[in-house]
C-alpha cells in the first residue's frame, strides 16, 4: 500500500478474516476462552466483468500479434488461441491448462485430466473436451519439448510476461480496460448459466463441489449467452 492511501472495504475485511482465522485457532489451543466479535465494512456491490462471445471473438483473431511463445511446431498465434478457447470452453483456471501434460490428454476420446496438485479443488478430475477444443490442441502438438511429461501449453518465458501479451493481444483487438484471465472462466460460467452447472461436463470445468456458480459469475440471474455463440465465432 502506498502511503497516505486509503485501505478499500475488501482490503479490510480480508485483513480481518484472517485475524478471525488466527483468533479462532489460538482459542481451540487454550489461549483465548472466546473470539472478539469483528465488525466487517460493507463493500460496494460491483458489476463483474466476463468475456461476451463478440469481445472472445476480437480477441481471437487479434491473436495474430503474439510474438511469444515460440516453438519450431506451432505458431504463437496458434497457441493462443487454444488457450483461450481451452479456458473459454472448460471454465479452467489459468493455472490449470499452463500446468496440462499432453499424458492427461487424450485427444481421440477428447478428455483432459486435471490433477489434485494442480487445482484448487485438490482433487483430480477428468472431463470431456468440446470439438473444437479438440481440434485447436491438434495444433500443439510438439515434440521437441525436453522432458518425460512435456506440458500441452510450454511457456517458455517469465510468468509475468503472460498477462503482459493477454494484454497486447487485447490491445490489438481495441479492448480497453483489458480482461483477465478470469473473465473467461466467469464467461464460461454465464453461457452455462442455463444448465445450471447441474451436469458434465459443466460441473467438474468448473471445479466446484456444489451446483452454484463460480464467484463472479455476473449473469447467473439474468438471461445466459447461449454456447452456440460462442462456438460460431471460432473461425479460423
Amino acid at each position: 500500500m502506498r502511503k497516505g492511501r486509503a485501505l478499500s472495504p475488501a482490503t479490510v475485511n480480508k485483513e480481518l478474516r484472517s485475524i478471525k482465522a488466527v483468533l479462532r485457532v489460538a482459542m481451540d489451543w487454550g489461549y483465548m476462552s472466546q473470539i472478539p466479535k469483528f465488525r466487517m465494512l460493507k463493500e460496494p456491490q460491483k458489476l463483474v466483468r466476463y468475456v461476451t462471445p463478440e469481445d472472445f471473438a476480437k480477441i481471437y483473431h487479434a491473436c495474430k500479434v503474439a510474438k511469444w511463445p515460440e516453438s519450431p511446431g506451432y505458431s504463437a498465434t496458434d497457441w493462443w488461441r487454444s488457450l483461450l478457447t481451452f479456458i473459454y470452453l472448460t471454465g479452467w483456471r489459468i493455472s490449470e491448462p499452463l500446468a496440462l501434460k499432453w499424458d492427461d490428454v487424450s485427444l481421440d476420446s477428447g478428455t483432459a485430466i486435471t490433477r489434485a496438485e494442480d487445482n484448487k479443488g485438490r482433487r483430480d478430475e477428468q472431463i470431456p473436451l468440446h470439438p473444437i477444443v479438440v481440434d485447436h490442441l491438434r495444433k500443439l502438438v510438439d515434440f521437441s519439448q525436453l522432458g518425460d511429461k512435456p506440458l500441452v501449453f510450454f511457456w517458455n518465458h517469465n510468468r509475468r510476461n503472460l498477462w503482459t501479451v493477454f494484454h497486447a493481444i487485447q490491445a490489438g483487438a481495441g479492448i480497453s480496460p483489458p480482461y483477465g484471465f478470469h473473465d473467461l472462466r466467469r464467461a464460461f460460467a454465464t453461457c452455462n448459466a442455463d444448465r445450471r452447472c447441474q451436469q458434465t461436463p459443466c460441473k467438474p470445468s468448473c471445479g466446484t463441489r456444489t451446483t452454484r456458480p463460480p464467484s463472479g459469475t455476473s449473469t447467473w440471474r439474468g438471461k445466459p449467452t447461449r454456447r452456440s455463440r460462442i462456438y460460431s465465432c471460432l473461425t479460423y
